[in-house]
């Protein structure tokens, strides 16, 4: 069973709230290499944070794995 967005930014981040959504490039192509954009929004106690990730489109299949690159990476603390 796969964990709700409310599990992962727990263990992920330690974080109250995560939200990733795609952002529109509107056709431009970042760094002449990158077509694809996610954000991700981390949040605990009204502090937020945003990652970005620019991607091409074979490297948009893996993006759950550069998610669990992060891991840990970033840690709200108690």
């Amino acid at each position: 069973m796969k964990k709700s967005l409310k599990e992962l930014a727990k263990t992920m981040f330690n974080a109250n709230i995560m939200v990733s959504y795609p952002v529109n490039l509107r056709g431009n192509i970042y760094r002449d290499k990158y077509t694809r954009c996610r954000a991700v929004v981390v949040g605990k106690d009204r502090l937020e944070f945003v990652i970005i990730f620019m991607m091409t489109d074979e490297s948009m299949e893996n993006f759950d794995n550069y998610l669990k690159d992060i891991e840990k990476i970033f840690w709200f603390n108690e």
